[in-house]
């Protein structure tokens, strides 16, 4: 990806592609699973190493926060607070699952 990354022009984009076996897991076929989890993995620490959002000028941060259903950009502390939670008593029946912490923007399947 990073060769492909230097060959592009700006503003151009990597697509990575994988089935739904790297959202979920599937009895028996960890072989298969795991490989596309990595995919996944992949890409988003690409999206983080290349600046993402907090790369980004105020103004284009503020546009893609109003773009959440949350209408803003989510912050450290609310992370903070969830992984707290999750690493607390109160979440000791949490297992093997993903929290997603998008102020909403997952929740149309996006």
């Amino acid at each position: 990806m990073r060769s492909e990354l230097s060959a592009l022009p700006e503003g151009g984009a990597i697509v990575n592609v994988v089935s739904t076996a790297g959202l979920a897991a599937a009895p028996g076929m960890a072989a298969y699973v795991a490989p596309k989890h990595g995919v996944i993995g992949l890409t988003r620490s690409a999206a983080i190493d290349s600046g993402g959002i907090s790369a980004q000028p105020e103004q284009v941060k503020e546009r893609v926060g109003r773009s959440s259903p949350m209408g803003r950009l989510g912050t450290g502390e609310e992370v903070a607070a969830a992984v707290v939670w999750l690493a607390g008593r109160e979440a000791a029946y949490v297992t093997g699952s993903v929290l997603v912490i998008d102020g909403g923007r997952g929740a149309g399947g996006a």
